[in-house]
């Protein structure tokens, strides 16, 4: 869900009567996987027990490789079954939830296609750029 940018915009909306909300989308089918590793962050402990299955395979095994990495930089200690933040990762745990997300979301082979005509507004400004630099030369 997104909401107005700016707090005037809200209230106008409020005061006039009009939607708060500017646009909805639907959940991505992955959620479930992504709001239990997110849960697992917040807690400082992610539990193999606790994580969504991603497309029938173990997520926890999936982000091992990952984990192994964080765990020789001291952000966790790994174990068999869990996962557990240390204090620099306690420090780190948004950061750690954000990549072992991005991890996730590597593996997602059926990723929504932007309709036509619609693009990502990074795109978006690098066209402009683009169209300006044409004109001046």
């Amino acid at each position: 869900m997104m909401h107005h940018r700016t707090l005037d915009a809200y209230l106008d909306a409020m005061r006039s009567g009009k939607t708060t909300i500017v646009m909805m989308s639907k959940q991505s089918r992955y959620e479930p996987v992504l709001a239990s590793l997110k849960a697992g962050f917040d807690s400082g402990v992610v539990r193999r027990s606790m994580l969504v299955r991603f497309e029938g395979q173990d997520t926890f095994d999936l982000l091992t490789p990952l984990f192994e990495v964080w765990q020789r930089n001291g952000l966790v200690e790994l174990h068999t079954d869990y996962l557990e933040l240390t204090i620099a990762g306690s420090f780190w745990a948004v950061s750690l939830a954000q990549g072992a997300i991005a991890a996730v979301n590597t593996m997602i082979t059926d990723k929504p296609k932007m309709p036509k005509g619609m693009s990502h507004p990074h795109v978006i400004q690098e066209q402009k750029h683009k169209t300006a630099k044409t004109h001046a030369a």
